[in-house]
């Protein structure tokens, strides 16, 4: 994760001089929290969806440890590699329920794409951290905007609102009803509408 933080402030650098709002969802949301809390330099605000602060993920109880199930298979090299292609990708299809899974299938037998991505998973989140006492990470010190939807599959809404208590300079906690974990494919105008008003608000 810190090797990504360097690629996002790389980034942010070739922008200008100016902090940036950091908008993340799922790995991107992990990804986020961590840029604002090594990185308040780079970060203004802080825009998190369905993932919550990485303490408050892996404290959130096992609920959460039952939601995240997956990720033990995903960790094994090979192994979910070949739950995610079983009869024909229908953890793709029905499960995960991505709203985009055709041109994601097709993505993923593309190039090696496939362990690509389960590579996030092996890098950042071993299995042990089922176990393991959550990461202790700095106070988020810019006000954050956290996302979460009733229908996710992954995340439970503890882990999302358990975030408060990390977050220094504010916590907004908005709820969207009917939607899945794909939010910025499933709500994109709420979505973007939510980001816009706590954008647009003072700090």
């Amino acid at each position: 994760m810190r090797n990504l933080v360097g690629d996002v402030a790389s980034i942010v650098a070739a922008l200008g001089d100016e902090k940036v709002t950091v908008v993340g969802h799922d790995w991107g949301a992990s990804l986020a929290w961590t840029v604002a809390a090594y990185r308040p330099d780079l970060v203004a605000r802080l825009v998190v969806v369905s993932v919550g602060h990485p303490a408050a993920f892996r404290s959130a109880g096992l609920e959460q440890q039952v939601k995240s199930w997956y990720t033990l298979l995903f960790y094994v090299e090979g192994l979910g590699e070949a739950f995610l292609r079983k009869d024909d990708y229908e953890v793709m299809r029905q499960w995960l329920g991505h709203p985009r899974a055709e041109d994601v299938i097709r993505e993923l037998e593309r190039d090696g794409q496939m362990t690509t991505h389960l590579l996030w998973y092996r890098a950042n989140l071993a299995p042990d951290a089922f176990i393991a006492p959550p990461p202790a990470l700095p106070p988020i010190g810019v006000p954050v905007l956290g996302l979460w939807s009733s229908g996710d599959f992954a995340l439970s809404e503890r882990q999302m609102t358990d975030s408060a208590s990390y977050c220094a300079k504010g916590f907004t906690y908005v709820r969207f009803e009917r939607h899945g974990h794909w939010l910025p494919l499933e709500a994109p105008r709420e979505l973007g509408h939510e980001v816009i008003e706590f954008c647009s608000t003072p700090s």
